[in-house]
């Protein structure tokens, strides 16, 4: 949180510690200016990696490819 509130980290409970925007550029175009209010989590950016290159991702992964998102499917 960088000092807000007096917090640093990610231990809060206020919105800079829970919502933190993401970017992507798909490398194929994809989805062009599309917002997502979906719940997503960071946990989810390393599986939506692997799915792009075309890997599996590991079974401790926990999160879930955002790659629908990208291609504008959801």
């Amino acid at each position: 949180m960088l000092g807000d509130h007096w917090f640093h980290g990610k231990d809060g409970y206020y919105d800079p510690a829970f919502r933190v925007p993401m970017i992507v550029k798909a490398p194929k175009g994809g989805a062009q200016g599309a917002a997502v209010e979906a719940f997503t989590e960071h946990v989810d950016v390393m599986p939506t990696l692997c799915d792009m290159v075309g890997l599996e991702a590991p079974d401790q992964s926990d999160g879930v490819s955002l790659r629908p998102f990208l291609e504008g499917k959801l």
